[in-house]
């Protein structure tokens, strides 16, 4: 594979086109964190030594059999984790997870802000995957990438309730009607001849990525996970230690998580039956994240690992385009009662924090204050004590702090 040229890599693909971008538009709010990349849950690639690889890829390519890699006992039965790998190709890996992070986060980043929606065919050059993974824009690091695409292209999640989707209200759902999953399909690659100064051609490949329907949802809906790019691509060496930060960053929203450790067994892909040498392959995962300060300590149980963060991040609130209509909707009702058009702010948190029947009540109330003349300050300060009061009273946490009560309480 050393000798090919890029060109002859890219055209043997045998990737057949698909229509363009699609036009209907779904509005999000842009700067709301993503919550759980759900597939970074799960051992979808492959961690472990190249030699178990190898022999893994080659049991499979004699049987034909599916690859179950984790079981499940759940409220629905035994559930099961069902690889179907590339024959020509093998098993996802490493350097698959972190194609798959490079493209997502170029959806994520570019392709999403300016279309305002999630497409479900998109281009990206592939100089800019190198970008992102931090590589010089060289003809090998051009086939590993390509070779990459066509694994990830090429290999499929058998679907056995394993997995769940978000359906437009954030809820989770089970999609029953895809049963095989792939995290995307790779249309084309396209080569684009482009003039430089000096009026020489210089080629540029552009591959077309066909987002499949359970991750354009997820993505739509917020279930995805953001990274710290320079820990995963640059920091970590190790693809255990990398699948393990993608895994825990969907807990970093606390200052400590605490995880089976089966289920770390089972996404690193370890294979050792003792349990010191498990142990010791863990050990090996958990250190190069306490190195690079993403974690504080960690701590081995019974059955669990305690980790502890070294910062936490806050999850902000994902608001929907029906909530933020609601919201709005009460923040107006709010100002055309009081009139404050300075406190527009304060009053759309206490719209989103705030039942809304309670609002209204307090409204209604600070309208009779007016009618009989008892306001002494503003029908503003009557009305935040009045919000204040009736949160207390229902166990509703109040959401501002509290100065000192300007009107006398009724």
């Amino acid at each position: 594979m050393g000798g090919e040229k890029i060109g002859d890599i890219l055209s043997r693909l045998e990737l057949t086109p698909k229509p363009s971008l699609e036009t209907e538009v779904k509005e999000r709010e842009a700067s709301s964190i993503w919550l759980e990349r759900n597939i970074e849950k799960y051992p979808i690639y492959f961690t472990g030594s190249g030699k178990t690889k190898k022999e893994i890829e080659k049991k499979l390519s004699e049987t034909r059999k599916d690859f179950v890699v984790a079981k499940r006992e759940t409220e629905n039965g035994r559930q099961a984790l069902i690889l179907q790998p590339s024959i020509k190709y093998g098993l996802m890996d490493g350097d698959e997870a972190k194609v798959v992070n490079a493209v997502q986060g170029y959806l994520q980043e570019e392709i999403r802000p300016k279309l305002g929606y999630y497409p479900k065919n998109f281009f990206v050059p592939i100089k800019e995957l190198c970008k992102r993974l931090y590589l010089t824009k060289t003809g090998p690091n051009y086939r590993n990438i390509a070779r990459s695409l066509k694994t990830i292209d090429s290999c499929a999640i058998i679907h056995n309730r394993f997995f769940k989707t978000r359906t437009s209200k954030g809820a989770e759902d089970m999609d029953e009607k895809e049963k095989i999953l792939h995290i995307f399909r790779v249309v084309e690659v396209h080569r684009k001849d482009r003039k430089t100064h000096k009026e020489l051609k210089n080629k540029e490949y552009v591959v077309e990525i066909e987002l499949e329907d359970w991750m354009r949802r997820n993505l739509e809906n917020y279930y995805a996970t953001k990274i710290d790019k320079e820990i995963y691509f640059l920091r970590l060496d190790s693809q255990r230690s990398r699948r393990l930060h993608t895994y825990l960053s969907a807990y970093n929203y606390k200052k400590e998580a605490e995880m089976k450790t089966q289920e770390i067994i089972e996404l690193l892909w370890i294979t050792d039956e003792e349990t010191s040498n498990r142990k010791v392959s863990i050990t090996r995962a958990i250190d190069p994240l306490v190195e690079v300060g993403f974690l504080e300590s960690y701590e081995f149980g019974w059955d669990e690992i305690k980790f502890v963060f070294s910062k936490v991040r806050v999850r902000k609130v994902v608001l929907y385009p029906e909530d933020k209509a609601k919201i709005d909707s009460i923040t107006l009702k709010i100002l055309e009662e009081l009139g404050d058009i300075h406190s527009e702010r304060f009053y759309k948190l206490i719209a989103k924090k705030v039942p809304e029947h309670v609002i209204f009540l307090c409204l209604s109330e600070v309208k009779e204050m007016e009618r009989q003349g008892q306001i002494k300050q503003s029908k503003r300060a009557a009305f935040v004590e009045m919000i204040a009061r009736e949160c207390k009273k229902r166990g509703i946490k109040v959401p501002f702090r509290q100065r000192k009560a300007s009107v006398s309480s009724l």
